[in-house]
């Protein structure tokens, strides 16, 4: 797995490797509640320069039906915020990897950073 530091200029944020084949992986922030078609057929062309086998996109929010519709048969699947529940459901990680949703209420800044902890 290379975290690739995705931008806007069509990188992803993942590529996975497993028995010589590529997948690709791009996370939507939070905030983007409907990921639309264009989102996915960024992928799609990213996936075909550099030959993945497939792709992924990941969001706490959904997919619009238009790019659900572009995702079918072009081995990219979508997983919204329902399917990442189901995933991760039961599945325990350190609270040192989670930052603190009331860091606003006693430091005044959201999520305030923490070097020593890694973010």
């Amino acid at each position: 797995m290379t975290e690739t530091r995705g931008g806007a200029d069509g990188r992803v944020d993942l590529a996975l490797k497993k028995g010589g084949e590529l997948f690709l992986v791009q996370c939507k922030h939070w905030r983007a509640t409907r990921v639309g078609v264009n989102i996915v057929q960024k992928l799609a062309g990213v996936m075909a320069a550099r030959s993945a086998t497939g792709g992924f996109v990941l969001t706490s929010g959904v997919f619009t039906d238009e790019a659900c519709a572009f995702a079918k048969g072009k081995n990219i699947e979508l997983m919204d915020g329902k399917a990442l529940l189901a995933l991760t459901r039961g599945v325990n990680v350190p609270i040192k990897f989670f930052r603190d949703p009331l860091s606003i209420l006693t430091t005044g800044a959201p999520y305030a950073r923490n070097a020593k902890a890694g973010w």
